[in-house]
């Protein structure tokens, strides 16, 4: 997967400093969110356990890549909302 690396959120409008971590099958961010990542052409699918439940959620994001630079737009519904919280609309660049 041509988007496997470490990103940095890029946007001032971030509280605090976001990492991503793009593995062929799995991700990593901040806050002990990880889990399942696919990709299918211009589409990411996330999945993971939701916060502290006991819920597997899923949520798919079409993504763009220019240079060192990934934008994420949501499609639909992000099921875990603190993951939507850092990846919808979310513009990060390669650090790694």
């Amino acid at each position: 997967m041509e988007l496997q690396g470490t990103w940095f959120l890029s946007t001032a409008t971030a509280t605090a400093p976001v990492r991503i971590y793009l593995r062929e099958t799995s991700y990593a961010a901040p806050q002990g969110r990880s889990g399942k990542v696919e990709a299918e052409g211009d589409v990411l699918t996330f999945t993971a356990i939701c916060g502290g439940t006991a819920f597997e959620g899923v949520g798919r994001y079409r993504w763009t890549l220019e240079g060192h630079t990934l934008h994420l737009d949501m499609i639909g519904n992000d099921e875990c909302s603190g993951r939507q919280s850092i990846l919808d609309d979310a513009t990060y660049e390669r650090t790694g």
